[in-house]
Order: C-alpha cells, then structure tokens, then sequence
C-alpha cells in the first residue's frame, strides 16, 4: 500500500501538522511532528516555513506513513502519527541515501 497525502489543508497544531493520507479507499488521518518535521528539514537542509518544508518533504513523509501504516502503526483512535522516533524505524535504509528531496 502507497498512501498519499490527499490534496487539501494542512492542520496546524502547537505540536504537529496533521494531514490526511490516502490509497483509493483507505483513508487516514496523519500527524506529523513538528519535531519530526524539523529533523527531516534539517537533514535535508530545507529552509522556509513549516508548510514550505512539508511540502518539500511531501515523497519522503508519504513512505514513511507507508511504512508505518503497512507495520500496524495506527493508533486505537485510527490516526497514524509520525514522530522522531519513526524517522529511525521505518526507514529501510539510512537516511544519507534514501529517497531524494527535489530542491
């Protein structure tokens, strides 16, 4: 399963900006981090706003949903949030070589 950030507004909290995921019926609701996002901008060496950089990083937040999604990761509540932590799990090979972030 490939979830893909529906087309839409963001929602944007004091800790996370949450979105919603989609695979042709499926349908979620997912929160990323702040700290998260700030991680994987940073890594990447993205600057601007939030919203600027979650868009960058929309490919590498989609595979990581994914992965999460496809390992059970979804919350009692059926929303899947990304936290620092699953920047580390759920990648399947170390971050300097996974997906590339068009700039």
């Amino acid at each position: 399963m490939s979830l893909k950030i529906a087309a839409g507004r963001l929602d944007l909290s004091a800790t996370s900006i949450v979105c919603e995921l989609r695979d042709g019926e499926t349908r979620l609701v997912c929160s990323v981090s702040r700290e998260a996002l700030r991680d994987l901008g940073d890594y990447y060496r993205l600057a601007g706003s939030e919203e600027a950089v979650f868009s960058e990083l929309l490919p590498e937040i989609e595979r990581l949903a994914s992965a999460k999604f496809a390992a059970g990761g979804v919350g009692e509540d059926g929303e899947l949030r990304i936290g620092t932590a699953d920047l580390l799990r759920f990648c399947r090979v170390p971050l300097s070589t996974s997906a590339r972030i068009r700039h």
